[in-house]
């Protein structure tokens, strides 16, 4: 195809996809998306899928009738099936949202991609992200752009170990296809520096092109989903590989990028050796959150506060599972079975050490309602029992007495609960609690009784927090007669003080954000290592953090600070 013919194609591809961005923007922003299931329950179409993809067809026939198309929704156009390989004909290889489900669900990596092949090679390759405003843009020989600007693929990246991988989890329904791809990329994201997974192939490329990412692969991809991207990457200097290493076949469903040759054949390796070892996770291993009862089919991971168990074979997973997950009467419970409920137990009765801990996550809200009390009363059979976390439940009150008894429970945190009601009764006789935390559980009212916590002694202390309290007119007096020294922490509970906060943290943000984009604009990163290869830290991390701390503490001068890089501000 003569030069200025390739020109023109090019340019009608960027027209349309900026035409067909505002039609995938305006159908997010009016927020009616019909959706259904192609293949699989994850693997979405939605009748804006549809309806781009029409235009985009109708759009490029206007220019040129006589070639011929291939869309994701209509597969080979006048077959409705897949191409088993790109014709001599100039061919348009369209994907109308590459990142269904990231469009579904409000995630911006989301794009149109359209590709133009001859003799069965792109020639032409056009990405547009609607929500990023980013247009990606190539013609076979002319190198990449992206909104105009030249861009250059990370080539002087080599080794896999220096190498940012990216790759996608696919829609994969059945079991062994899903550990199939989880085991690929356990086998090889360990050799390499980062691993990033974004829900858009063509974006993916897009990055490996910008020299944001040095690595992709993928298995069971289709022609649509990689041809545009794979043109802007090659021009942009890198490499689109058969994942065996050699050249690229654009219909057989498999594909390996790099930034580099190198690094190419660095990946293709260690996905033939993976491959070739047969280093996939079977129905032989399982993992199970909680049940200390039944050893003998089980080992323990020690030195964490979770407890899982790892059945040695199939059938030995058959037994456990079959068997109650939850401990004590707790297993009494109607509506409170493993699938909806973790609980990870370190040590119990004669044998609890000073690590014990209790987690519950209750991730079904509404079910936990009718449940309270004999939850607590689950919880009351742990008589050594030391902390207490209950996350994310649908408590709304502490039963009475509920969790009187528990004469070693020294710490309770409330997180995420939408609690009306504290009741004094609830924490009765507790006479080795030191803390209690309600954290993102805002409370409406405090029961007017006085805590009485039943000390041994009085020169215990009792420390309260409240993170945050956003009731103005809470009365920490009602803590006054709990009969032992006590300290209520407060977050300056008004909503006014809190709004302060907010508005300081948005203005930090952005003049934070703003010395982000000088330091990469600048191009010059000094870059080390803190734990290990893959922890890293520049000097901006470090410029950006003093700025974040000095910046808040001219507003609120009494406030503790935690960041990544100096850790508990003084220690």
């Amino acid at each position: 195809m003569i030069k200025g013919v390739l020109l023109e194609c090019e340019r009608v591809a960027i027209q349309v996809a900026i035409g067909a961005g505002a039609l995938i923007r305006s159908a997010r922003s009016a927020g009616r998306l019909e959706i259904s299931a192609k293949e699989s329950a994850v693997d979405l179409v939605t009748e804006t899928d549809k309806q781009v993809e029409r235009y985009v067809f109708d759009s490029i026939r206007q220019h040129f009738p006589n070639h011929r198309f291939i869309g994701e929704e209509s597969r080979s156009e006048g077959t409705g099936t897949e191409p088993r390989g790109l014709t001599s004909d100039p061919t348009w290889i369209i994907d109308p949202i590459d990142g269904t489900m990231n469009f579904v669900h409000n995630n911006p990596n989301t794009c149109v991609s359209i590709a133009l092949a001859v003799g069965g090679q792109p020639v032409v390759g056009v990405i547009y992200g609607p929500f990023l405003d980013k247009l990606y843009t190539a013609r076979l020989g002319a190198g990449a752009r992206c909104n105009g600007q030249p861009i250059t693929a990370r080539t002087n990246c080599r080794k896999l170990s220096d190498a940012m991988l990216i790759t996608e989890m696919g829609n994969h329904q059945e079991p062994d296809q899903r550990r199939a791809v989880m085991a690929n990329i356990e086998a090889i994201i360990w050799r390499s520096h980062g691993f990033r997974c974004m829900g858009s192939t063509a974006l993916q490329l897009c990055c490996l092109a910008e020299g944001a990412a040095d690595g992709f692969w993928h298995f069971g991809i289709h022609v649509w989903d990689y041809a545009a991207g794979g043109l802007i990457l090659t021009e942009a200097g890198g490499v689109v590989l058969d994942t065996q290493g050699g050249p690229i076949d654009w219909c057989r469903r498999r594909v390996l990028a790099a930034s580099s040759p190198e690094l190419g054949q660095e990946l293709s390796a260690a996905l033939i050796e993976h491959l070739e070892s047969k280093a996939m996770i079977t129905n032989n291993v399982s993992i199970i959150e909680f049940d200390y009862r039944y050893g003998s089919y089980s080992t323990f991971e020690s030195g964490t506060q979770r407890l899982m168990i790892i059945t040695k074979t199939e059938q030995s997973f058959q037994k456990v599972s079959k068997k109650n997950m939850l401990p004590y009467n707790a297993g009494k419970c109607t509506g409170m079975r493993a699938q909806l409920i973790r609980i990870n137990v370190a040590a119990f009765d004669g044998t609890a050490s000073s690590t014990t801990l209790l987690s519950i996550v209750y991730t079904t809200i509404n079910e936990l309602a009718t449940n309270e009390s004999d939850l607590f009363g689950a919880i009351d059979t742990l008589k050594n029992l030391e902390t207490l976390n209950i996350k994310k439940t649908g408590v709304t009150t502490l039963p009475t007495m509920s969790l009187s008894g528990l004469r070693n429970l020294q710490k309770i945190m409330f997180w995420n609960n939408p609690l009306k009601t504290i009741f004094a009764d609830a924490i009765h006789n507790l006479p080795s609690l030191t803390k209690l935390t309600f954290k993102d559980s805002p409370i409406e009212r405090v029961s007017e009784h006085p805590f009485t916590i039943g000390r041994n002694t009085t020169d215990q202390s009792l420390e309260i927090e409240f993170d945050p309290l956003l009731n103005d007119s809470f009365d920490s007096s009602t803590f006054a007669s709990i009969g032992c020294p006590t300290t209520i922490r407060l977050l300056k509970g008004s909503m006014k003080y809190m709004n302060k906060c907010e508005r300081v943290a948005i203005e930090v943000a952005i003049g934070a954000g703003a010395l982000m984009r000088s330091a990469r604009s600048g191009g010059r990163l000094v870059v080390s290592t803190k734990a290990n290869n893959t922890d890293l830290v520049t000097e901006t991390d470090k410029q950006v953090e003093r700025y974040v701390f000095d910046s808040i503490r001219r507003h609120f001068p009494d406030h503790r600070f935690i960041g990544e890089e100096s850790r508990y501000e003084g220690n």
